[in-house]
């Protein structure tokens, strides 16, 4: 089997080892391991700032130089995640842009689905397995707790397949850590108040080492380790602001804690409560319908709709309508939606899909 083996800007800058080791990864498994020299950047730092344009001739350049290849690997999900979902808005109707998506995978994803390997080795050390955004909700490398799914992570049984390693069992194991690419610079204290936090939660679960498969969510935690040692709180303004508050909230930490549990109970018992809510809301005048997939929620959405007339729709910010592209699917059915929530508004306007989930709107801040 042949591969090509595509590395980010920054693990060729920063992380050479990454792309050493993947290709070494590879070839244990009997791959063979091509490096295209002429590949450049993906374009993903342009694009989330808002430059297109600038993106484009980069996009081209990933089209034409991989295009030979039966498969290409990369070791991040941020990257993988740019040629597969993004690389449609930065090249609309480009036919080579479908090719080169379906052929592309992250490397953990690669070993898990395409070679179905088990790894070997031995690490005896209790280890704290940090999910990026983009490898878990984009590239569905495994399940958020947000999903009504049964649980998965293909990055936790690699390791798990590991002798002696052991993992350790997070409070908020799907948080992000506050990189974000350009979100890390232009929400500078945002971004390190985050990723103390997902610090801590694996110093309290015990953790002796942190694993990931992005390096660029690797990079931000390391950075704030050797920044801090321990973790200042009175540094950046963001904590500042939150040390002020829970000042006022003896029982803050406690509280904190309560709300996990109660989210984690309440998805271990879900489809009670599910039919219990429909019950209470049926005995109070509603209609309740259930889906068994986005394209079924969308169908019902619309239904609905269009036995009330509605050509117009209202709607608030919505992850579960971003990921099941509702938007998308009435807009094809002929009718107007628009978003309450400014940025995914401004995006619309756009004909831009959103570039970040907290904040749909951030690459356009440098316009």
């Amino acid at each position: 089997m042949d591969v090509a083996l595509f590395v980010p800007c920054y693990v060729d800058q920063f992380y050479p080892r990454v792309g050493l080791a993947t290709a070494e990864i590879l070839e244990r498994f009997g791959v063979t391991v091509h490096f295209p020299e002429a590949q450049t950047c993906c374009g993903q730092p342009m694009a989330n700032s808002g430059f297109f344009g600038d993106a484009r001739p980069l996009a081209r350049k990933m089209l034409e130089v991989f295009a030979p290849f039966e498969h290409v690997v990369c070791p991040s999900g941020s990257c993988t995640s740019m040629v597969r979902n993004h690389f449609e808005t930065i090249l609309p109707g480009d036919p080579r842009v479908a090719a080169l998506r379906a052929k592309t995978r992250e490397l953990c994803e690669f070993l898990h689905d395409v070679l179905q390997v088990r790894p070997r080795g031995r690490f005896p050390h209790k280890v704290g397995l940090h999910d990026s955004c983009h490898g878990l909700r984009e590239l569905r490398l495994g399940s958020g707790s947000e999903r009504l799914v049964q649980g998965f992570s293909k990055v936790r049984a690699l390791l798990e397949g590991i002798d002696g390693l052991r993992l350790a069992e997070l409070a908020r194991a799907d948080e992000c850590c506050g990189f974000g690419g350009t979100f890390a610079v232009t929400e500078e204290a945002v971004s390190c108040a985050m990723g103390r936090d997902r610090i801590a939660d694996h110093e309290r679960a015990g953790a002796e080492v942190i694993a990931g498969a992005d390096v660029s969510c690797l990079m931000h935690l390391d950075g704030l380790l050797r920044r801090d040692g321990k973790h200042d709180q009175a540094v950046w303004f963001v904590r500042q602001k939150r040390d002020i508050a829970r000042s006022f909230v003896p029982e803050w930490e406690e509280l904190r804690s309560l709300g996990s549990q109660i989210k984690a109970h309440t998805l271990s018992r879900l489809p009670e409560y599910l039919e219990e809510f429909e019950r209470n809301a049926r005995a109070a005048g509603a209609a309740v319908h259930w889906a068994r997939d986005a394209d079924e929620h969308n169908r019902i959405v619309h239904g609905i709709l269009r036995e009330n007339g509605v050509t117009r729709l209202v709607k608030s910010k919505s992850m579960l309508t971003e990921e099941c592209h509702l938007n998308e699917h009435l807009e094809a059915q002929g009718v107007e939606v628009v978003d309450t929530d400014l940025g995914e508004r401004i995006v619309q306007f756009r004909r831009e899909p959103p570039s970040h989930i907290v904040m749909p709107a951030i690459h356009l801040k440098k316009e």
